[in-house]
């Protein structure tokens, strides 16, 4: 009798824990989402209104930052807070709506000016390959990136375009992959001959293999249900490859040329899989699992080990707390400064025998940064934790 009743005293305080911790973790998201909605209202003018906020430095001039205006982290916050609403509070997911509510309102700034339904990284109503960058803003039409896979898929995910319009996108990409007219020369030549997605639409721009940029194409055919088609098979078989050969953690910077990192293709790979089983990743899982396990050991910033334990919950592996993980916890990511999510070459828009060179050498390369973002890599982080939590309690 005494047994069972310390038993149930145990379960009693496993219960009290749980809920104080959940209670805990509701107070950070619903804090961390005030935080965004304010940093995407009120915020310097430079910035549309609806944009977050996001900086660049060049790598030759470390610690100057400039103001740059661009969709790409405003999509992926958008795309981020489209995955957890779910998981949210009624207010808490009215919060949400508003802040997707209002990327919608900018997003037309950046989509093809053209009519059709792909996104730029920057403005295209008014041309621009590097947003206040003095002289170089003289080459700003002749140089203006093409439009890309990553912004399209990202942005159409965030903005939760239709199946038809995703169909017609997907049929659009099925025409910019490796070796179609130019083959890819900054991945490994393993790669080179293999019809996977590249980065770019535009026919001018070189040709790019980046693993993190096929996850987000892919995420988007799954999430919309699409077809496969053989570009789709080959892309999913070059991610498969470069896990199997050890490629993502030997050589990073080959295998995603604008993401760079193996915690962030881990990331990728993680979301795309946590969208709907993908046989051919599903096998592989061990050894995901087994990377981030030996990645989050040796991670030097803390938005790398938010990422790594946020792909490892998707993979159903729970990292015990730690201390850096406090209240202020939202402060310290904003203010992280070593962490790169996104590196960009300028080099990219000049002709192959001149940007290949250059890409090598570092001289066109720029980090970019976005406070707000890294807020919402610790947001999605919580929710996830919070599910995982929930589903261990309940099951």
């Amino acid at each position: 009798m005494q047994i069972k009743k310390c038993i149930v005293v145990v379960i009693m305080l496993i219960c009290v824990s749980c809920t104080n911790a959940f209670c805990s973790s509701d107070s950070l998201i619903h804090s961390i989402l005030l935080r965004l909605n304010e940093m995407q209202v009120h915020h310097e003018p430079y910035f549309p209104q609806g944009l977050f906020p996001s900086y660049r430095e060049y790598a030759r001039n470390p610690g100057r930052l400039k103001k740059d205006e661009n969709i790409f982290f405003t999509g992926l916050i958008g795309f981020t807070l489209k995955r957890i609403r779910p998981q949210l509070s009624d207010n808490d997911k009215l919060l949400c709506d508003s802040i997707i509510n209002r990327i919608a309102i900018v997003a037309p700034k950046f989509k093809n000016q053209a009519g059709r339904n792909t996104y730029n990284f920057w403005a295209t109503d008014t041309p621009k390959i590097f947003p206040n960058a003095g002289w170089l803003n003289l080459f700003d039409k002749k140089l203006a990136l093409a439009d890309d896979f990553d912004d399209t898929s990202i942005m159409l995910l965030a903005l939760n375009t239709t199946n038809a319009t995703a169909e017609e996108v997907h049929q659009l990409m099925q025409h910019f992959t490796n070796t179609q007219a130019k083959t890819a020369k900054t991945t490994l030549p393993v790669y080179k001959n293999m019809g996977a997605y590249s980065v770019w639409f535009g026919k001018k721009m070189v040709v790019e293999l980046d693993a993190c940029v096929i996850c987000n194409t892919l995420s988007m055919v799954q999430t919309y249900n699409l077809n496969w088609t053989k570009v789709d098979s080959t892309s999913l078989d070059f991610l498969v490859r470069m896990v199997e050969n050890n490629d993502y953690i030997l050589h990073p910077g080959k295998i995603a040329v604008i993401y760079k990192t193996t915690p962030i293709i881990l990331y990728h790979l993680a979301r795309l899989m946590s969208i709907k089983p993908i046989d051919a990743l599903e096998k592989l899982k061990p050894l995901l699992i087994n990377a981030a396990l030996a990645e989050y050991a040796k991670a030097a910033t803390l938005p790398d080990k938010i990422i790594l334990r946020t792909a490892l919950l998707r993979w159903g592996v729970a990292k015990e707390k730690e201390d850096i993980f406090t209240s202020d916890i939202s402060t310290a990511v904003e203010q992280e400064k070593d962490f790169v999510f996104f590196i960009a070459n300028l080099a990219s828009t000049l002709p192959a025998w001149l940007a290949f060179p250059l890409v090598d050498s570092g001289i066109t390369r720029f980090y970019f940064y976005s406070p707000a973002y890294n807020d919402a890599l610790l947001l999605e982080y919580l929710v996830e934790q919070k599910k995982y939590d929930t589903n261990v309690l309940t099951n």
